[in-house]
């Protein structure tokens, strides 16, 4: 006697959905990562220590782990069992891209983390909350990915892939502005690099969510993300030389 059909597929879209939900835990949880790295940098740290900081960041990144590993599984299972077509196959794939790239940005947290810790007694360390202005931007973007994964919008998609272009601004700024600082005070290097360290993580990050958009563009359209060419100082509202002026304020 043959499966229902109906059947068959409820249980599909059911797997599917399963799927997507794990994605959208990832997501959740690297946000709450992306927040406790940048948060070991801050000054006043009163509310929770930096061991029970990266204790936490630890416990995350295990989650993160395991829910990785068990979307790859779950998709190579489902491929293999239904043997889906079209975009049922797309979606399977980018589910292992979108998953893979969530766990690396879990990774860059706790890196962040990492470097923040480090630098709790750096004489320094009021200068380097300016990586605050990294996090805002990313979390947006974020957030926007996020968003996406649950219900594609392509207007939507463009906006936080170009959002991007904030990141790589704000990065280039601080590694300008901090650069001086070692020329200006030579004792500061062994800081500094370490701080600049933590904001190319955060460049990286912002590298990974623009992966995740192209990829679920990939699922819903079944093509090559290729958004429009971008005008040159387009970037929305966002003031480059402003920023440079109030990097290194506090």
């Amino acid at each position: 006697m043959s499966e229902d059909p109906h059947h068959i597929n409820r249980t599909f879209d059911e797997e599917l959905s399963r799927l997507n939900e794990m994605l959208l835990r990832m997501g959740s949880i690297v946000s709450q990562q992306l927040d406790a790295a940048v948060d070991a940098f801050a000054c006043d740290r009163s509310q929770v220590s930096h061991i029970e900081l990266m204790e936490g960041i630890a416990q995350r990144e295990h989650a993160l782990n395991d829910l990785e590993r068990r979307v790859q599984d779950m998709a190579v299972n489902v491929a293999a069992m239904r043997q889906p077509m079209a975009r049922d196959l797309r979606t399977i794939i980018v589910a292992m891209k979108v998953s893979d790239a969530f766990e690396a940005i879990g990774d860059h947290c706790a890196s962040i983390a990492g470097k923040g810790r480090a630098l709790v007694h750096s004489p320094y360390r009021k200068r380097f909350t300016s990586i605050e202005k990294l996090r805002v931007s990313a979390a947006k973007m974020l957030e926007g990915v996020v968003i996406c994964c649950r219900s594609w919008d392509a207007n939507l998609a463009l906006e936080v892939w170009q959002n991007d272009r904030h990141i790589n601004a704000l990065h280039d700024s601080l590694l300008k502005d901090f650069s001086l600082l070692m020329v200006e005070k030579p004792e500061s290097v062994a800081s500094v690099v370490d701080f600049l360290s933590a904001v190319k993580y955060v460049e990286r990050l912002g590298d990974r969510l623009k992966s995740i958009i192209e990829a679920l563009h990939y699922a819903a359209e079944g093509e090559v993300f290729a958004p429009p060419p971008l005008k040159k100082n387009s970037s929305k509202g966002y003031n480059s030389k402003k920023t440079a002026k109030n990097n290194l304020k506090g």
